[in-house]
């Protein structure tokens, strides 16, 4: 499965989101204000958010364990470094480029590299 390992800041904080149990529906919404979860997507059931990163991590690497799932997980090479850190080998790291990222073959070397093994 595909995993972003990045900060609740980069999607307006901690919010909750909809589950795949009946409609959900996706109205438009201004480009010019700040995205939310709750703009882009409307549903009758939603699930709360872990209020921190770390606990991102922890509960989303806890179903990985629990479904014996590996994810293609992306995001800045810091988190996603940390991920595969915290994660016994279930992370198959991948780089969002963007244009604070380090070059291709440092990226490549910092995470394939034997002592960043996860």
């Amino acid at each position: 499965m595909h995993l972003h390992a990045h900060s609740l800041e980069e999607y307006g904080g901690a919010q909750a989101v909809c589950t795949n149990e009946g409609t959900i529906t996706f109205p438009g919404f201004d480009p010019r204000q700040a995205m939310t979860l709750d703009k882009v997507a409307h549903c009758d059931s939603m699930v709360p958010s872990p209020n921190t990163d770390e606990a991102v991590m922890t509960e989303s690497i806890a179903m990985l364990e629990h479904y014996n799932i590996w994810a293609v997980t992306s995001g800045s090479l810091d988190r996603v470094s940390n991920w595969r850190a915290a994660a016994q080998g279930r992370v198959i790291p991948a780089i969002s480029p963007s244009k604070n990222s380090a070059p291709y073959s440092l990226n490549r070397s910092l995470l394939f590299s034997p002592r960043s093994a996860g």
